[in-house]
């Protein structure tokens, strides 16, 4: 056996429990369907399925359980010839291709030894090339098998726990699903929603009044598997479906992937995407079908249901031919994503046209459907309503002093700024056309927006209009009554919260601007500015607006934020110049008390995707930036790169931080390809020009739950450090200052054969394939390294019975360079 390691054992547990309720002893390798074997006599246990998500690649082929442990049999399921043996450090370790006769080829993988005549020739070669890793192909004929022959023993190679992963693979080399393709498991068990996402896809949706994906628990439906959420949602625009669904087969509660996922409008089906067919070529577009800004911060394995731009998978059915976007509006227009995932690249240098959120005469309210199946046929479903139209909206304000309470009054008719008044009553009126109010909430400031004060929500006329009253008297003696601003903010009956309208007296003198304070974050080609709630606003066109000096559309949009507010900015057509917002006014940098805009103006970020070149954005305090080639946006996308803050204390004591940890944002579009990430050591060198760091020690690293992942250390001088990548996690720079640790080694005698086995691991940097080196007096002899666990077997020359040793040197060279040597004597017993 390989030595033990504590990981490795810790990894084994979950899948040893789950493996305690299948019947093991003895199991058969009996024939499942009339063509096919089952591969292996460990388990039926399914850990993992097709099309599930990796970092990176669809999952193409499903795991199967061996109970924490190596050495079970790996069995030919039909009659055929090994055609290929391949041996790696990471990925599929140990992997053996059966060609069958039926022209299809099963795929084994994470194997602990070849068998047979296989077996031999791949020893043979490994000691013969000094090297352990190769990748063999075999003519047919060479090595036949007849269905049921041990192949190969499995284990754990390139994975850190021991399972079988297994594939078959079309005439073409396509993967398919094994649970779909003659190779099912028992599986009554339908799939279970567990959570929906929704997504805005343009500058005009929202969810909830958010500009965010906002996720929804789904409420079970008793014993149906069927689920709802628990209230109808207000949307507007063009939105887009995803789900995290529970499936699993009976013998273990491991989740798969779902087989098909259908998306329904009432009764009409607009989409679907069935998980069969795909291209190893393609398998890196999984992150445009599994949403990797959940997936890979591990928050959940959300499956959309709408055509993201980049997604050439023919898993997708466009059943309605728009790509699955729900919206109110059917108008001609197609969706801006579709057009670019069609190719269409005409008006890339202008704003595209949008959709209104609701065309007249349609219904604000409809139901959707997404139903799961499973592989065996099992079915769940959810069912949601969504409501379409914009926040409700404040037409009209006015404010006045009240003589009589009950009399209708003239809202100017007294001289507020002649006198304090005790009580001010507002009226109001909310725009035409939007879902039913359900209040509207005042409160007021005495001091120009500073300080507010919340009132008794307003009364509701049956014509939609308002009115309210404002208790001031002493409540802050001594303030100026021109300093008086009231808002009044309204929310329909499904909670969007539309925007506030701020209202003062007549001839008031107003405060000093208050100077605006936002948030930054990307959607795709817009970015949007978040302000802080405490901004007396008032309302302003939601449409878009002209520059009056080139008549180009601006592109400013103005809409509800919870209690604050958010303004929707297309900075394409602005590329690097300063854009002026004309919706808030001339150029602006406050807000007076009022809401009105004073001069302010604020430079957009680059958008890529636009033509060719490249497009740089860079963070703050200018030591991280992104280069991303236009090439690889399928659609136009504004990257900005934001401070994650320091990394977490102590999260790996043998990684130095030299600076905060970097996010780099593009919003809801993906990249095609890798981009650079560049960055700069936050410590200024000392005085002297030594340098506070070992510049060859230093490296870029991508933060990965409690632990830091090895990107690359490609240095530019001693100041600056560039990665190809294309992570959506924090990454920053570190110093990796310890070196690797070797383990004891020691000869061992399995199967007939001789290994040096010894643990060589570093929690830095870690260690690449070659890493390790292994001598023996002298000449080098092949070695196998378990990345994952930091196992490492050296193939020994020696025959079990020879009685034979020698000195053996062990390198271990970690990816930042630090080195760990040790000398070795051993001998065979």
């Amino acid at each position: 056996m390989l030595p033990h390691h504590p990981r490795r054992r810790a990894a084994a547990v979950s899948t040893l429990l789950a493996a305690v309720t299948i019947a093991l002893a003895g199991l058969p390798a009996r024939a499942v369907a009339a063509d096919y074997l089952w591969p292996t006599d460990a388990s039926r246990c399914v850990t993992g399925g097709l099309c599930e998500f990796r970092p990176g690649h669809f999952h193409s082929g499903i795991d199967i359980s061996t109970q924490g442990m190596v050495g079970f049999k790996a069995i030919a399921v039909a009659d055929g010839d090994v055609v290929r043996a391949r041996v790696t450090c990471g990925g599929y370790g140990r992997a053996l291709y059966l060609r069958l006769a039926d022209g299809r080829t099963a795929v084994y993988a994470h194997l602990s030894r070849f068998a047979g005549a296989v077996g031999d020739s791949i020893r043979t070669r490994q000691l013969d090339a000094g090297d352990a890793y190769l990748d063999v192909s075999f003519p047919p004929g060479r090595f036949p098998v007849k269905a049921g022959d041990t192949v190969a023993w499995t284990g754990q190679s390139g994975v850190g726990v021991p399972h079988l992963h297994f594939e078959i693979r079309d005439e073409a080399e396509r993967p398919l699903d094994p649970l779909r393709e003659g190779f099912g498991v028992p599986d009554t068990t339908p799939p279970v929603p567990l959570r929906l996402a929704l997504t805005p896809l343009d500058a005009t949706s929202s969810v909830d009044g958010r500009a965010d994906t906002m996720v929804y628990d789904v409420i079970p439906d008793g014993a149906n598997h069927e689920g709802r959420l628990a209230r109808t949602i207000p949307v507007e625009g063009e939105i887009g479906v995803a789900l995290e669904i529970d499936e699993s087969t009976n013998a273990c509660k491991f989740r798969l992937a779902p087989a098909r996922l259908e998306l329904r409008e009432g009764e009409e089906r607009i989409y679907a995407v069935d998980y069969r067919g795909f291209a190893f070529s393609q398998s890196a577009q999984q992150d445009y079908q599994i949403d990797p800004r959940f997936s890979y911060s591990k928050i959940g394995r959300f499956h959309r249901v709408y055509l993201c731009a980049g997604n050439e998978l023919p898993v997708v059915e466009d059943l309605a031919g728009r790509g699955g976007v729900l919206r109110a509006g059917r108008g001609p227009a197609e969706s801006r994503r579709l057009r670019r995932a069609a190719g269409d690249t005409a008006d890339s240098s202008s704003a595209f046209p949008l959709a209104p959120s609701v065309q007249v005469g349609e219904a604000r309210e409809r139901e959707y459907t997404v139903e799961i199946e499973d592989a065996a046929g099992n079915r769940g479903r959810v069912t949601f309503t969504l409501s379409f139209g914009a926040p409700p909206e404040v037409a009209a304000l006015s404010l006045f002093a009240e003589a009589e309470p009950d009399s209708e009054p003239d809202p100017w008719a007294a001289d507020l700024t002649a006198s304090w008044a005790d009580t001010l009553t507002v009226i109001g009126a909310v725009r035409e056309g939007g879902r039913p109010l359900d209040r509207v909430h005042l409160d007021w400031s005495p001091d120009g927006g500073v300080t507010w004060f919340d009132e008794p929500d307003a009364t509701i006329r049956p014509d939609g209009s308002f009115r309210g009253q404002i208790a001031i008297a002493g409540r802050i003696p001594g303030q100026g009554r021109a300093s008086v601003v009231v808002r009044a903010q309204p929310v329909d009956r499904l909670g969007a919260v539309g925007l506030a309208r701020s209202v003062a007296p007549d001839g008031a003198e107003a405060p000093p601007p208050l100077v605006p304070t936002f948030e930054v974050v990307t959607h795709g080609g817009f970015v949007e500015l978040r302000f802080a709630p405490e901004f007396p606003w008032n309302a302003v066109s939601g449409g878009w607006e002209i520059v009056p000096a080139t008549g180009e559309e601006a592109a400013v949009l103005v809409r509800a934020l919870g209690p604050g507010v958010r303004v929707m900015l297309d900075a394409r057509p602005a590329l690097d110049r300063t854009r002026v917002w004309t919706g808030l006014g001339a150029e602006w940098k406050g807000i007076d008390a009022w809401g009105r805009p004073v001069a302010w103006s604020w430079r957009a970020p680059a958008a890529a995707g636009l033509g060719p070149g490249e497009i740089t954005a860079a963070s703050e305090d200018s030591r991280a930036a992104v280069i991303v080639p236009a090439t690889c946006i399928r659609e136009p996308a504004i990257p900005l790169v934001r401070s994650d803050g320091p990394p977490p204390s102590g999260a790996n004591p043998e990684l130095v931080p030299l600076g905060d940890l970097y996010v780099a944002d593009f919003g809801q579009v993906l990249a095609l390809e890798d981009w650079r990430a560049v960055l700069r050591p936050a410590d200024a060198p000392p005085a002297d020009g030594a340098s506070a760091f070992d510049p060859e020690r230093v490296a870029v690293f991508v933060q990965e739950g409690d632990r830091f992942r090895y990107l690359g250390a490609d240095r530019q001088g001693d100041r600056e450090w560039t990665v190809e990548t294309r992570t959506v996690l924090p990454f920053g720079l570190f110093e990796d200052r310890v070196p690797p640790t070797i383990g004891p080694a020691r000869l061992v005698v399995e199967r007939g054969e001789v290994h040096l086995a010894f643990l060589a691991e570093d929690q830095g940097a870690g260690l690449d394939c070659d890493g390790v080196t292994v001598r023996l007096d002298g000449a080098r002899i092949a070695q196998e390294l378990d990345d994952e666990t930091g196992d490492v077997i050296a193939l020994v020359p020696f025959a079990p019975e020879s009685g034979r040793g020698g000195t053996f040197e062990i390198v271990a060279v970690d990816r930042c360079g630090n080195e760990t040597r040790k000398v070795v004597e051993a001998r065979l017993p």
